[in-house]
């Protein structure tokens, strides 16, 4: 099984930038190792699409392909001679089915439906940063997110206008709430939500303690890790990634445009100012190789969920 010392080693070899990249791609085959309970020696070609799709190393060509060269490098360095699974594992092997299947949501329908299955009131939280991430905030964002920058009235979140009704409920449930227990492991802790500030507070600070109330962006990982090991255990069906929420509501948004603009056509959007830039339609500019990766997930996004 692969270990730190071997990824070190491993990564030692390629330049400091490379190296850190190398590093962190290896220890998501360690982390997938432990969850698969077998050695990447042992890996399927199944292994390797649902490896793949899980990492969203099939985002691009060359994401794609970098990743199975540091693998295959790696396998070749312990000297592994099986390796027809991997060699003989291509782009075509990775599917819309396979890449969508268990991280995006085709609507705000069903995004709020899962989000609404437990009732634990702690979980509002968890859900309300799902929320934020789908509007495509950055955990940056959503730390610093005060009441100022939400307007119920006009469904606008910061400069996301136009946000779904039923993801403002959601924001406005941990708005309205004054406080509640969570369990943790030393018992119960209370949480003051809101108090005219940030739309997130963290747990009340010990006495004598006096330091900023919002949550940090280290709690609001771990806060949607925990959200994503309940859906988990409940459910077995989707899960949660703060990259697919917000880049599934800008798929909706292009969708949308499509659908309303019968003579758009998305190969030839531009990346300026010209006619229909993708920056107008999802709120964000493009360079040309994000343009290039969010044209061909959308293909694949709309191949999955909208061909029928």
């Amino acid at each position: 099984m692969l270990t730190e010392e071997k990824i070190k080693a491993f990564a030692e070899k390629y330049s400091d930038r490379s190296g850190e990249f190398v590093a962190s791609t290896m220890r998501h085959v360690m982390d997938y190792e432990a969850e698969r309970g077998y050695e990447l020696f042992d890996f399927t070609k199944d292994d390797f699409v649902k490896m793949f799709a899980k990492y969203n190393w099939v985002n691009s060509s060359r994401s794609f392909k970098n990743v199975k060269s540091i693998i295959t490098g790696y396998i070749k360095s312990e000297n592994e001679t099986s390796m027809y699974d991997l060699a003989d594992f291509s782009e075509s092997d990775v599917s819309a089915d396979d890449m969508y299947n268990d991280s995006y949501f085709a609507s705000v329908d069903e995004f709020v439906d899962f989000l609404n299955k437990y009732e634990e009131p702690y979980q509002i939280r968890m859900n309300v940063i799902a929320v934020l991430y789908w509007i495509g905030l950055t955990s940056d964002e959503i730390s610093n997110l005060t009441i100022n920058d939400v307007d119920f009235e006009s469904n606008t979140v910061l400069d996301k206008t136009d946000v779904d009704a039923r993801l403002m409920d959601i924001i406005k449930q941990c708005y309205e709430m004054k406080q509640y227990d969570a369990p943790n492991k030393s018992g119960y802790r209370t949480f003051y939500v809101m108090n005219g500030d940030y739309i997130l507070r963290k747990t009340k600070d010990k006495p004598g303690v006096n330091s900023d109330p919002k949550t940090s962006i280290i709690s609001i990982h771990v806060y949607f890790s925990r959200l994503n090991d309940i859906l988990e255990k409940r459910h077995h069906s989707k899960t949660l990634d703060q990259r697919y929420l917000a880049r599934n509501c800008e798929y909706i948004k292009v969708y949308n445009y499509c659908k309303t603009h019968p003579k758009f056509n998305l190969a030839e959007l531009s990346f300026g100012n010209g006619k229909g830039p993708l920056a107008d339609i999802i709120g964000r500019k493009c360079s040309k190789v994000a343009y290039l990766s969010f044209r061909q997930g959308y293909k694949g996004w709309v191949e999955y969920f909208h061909e029928n």
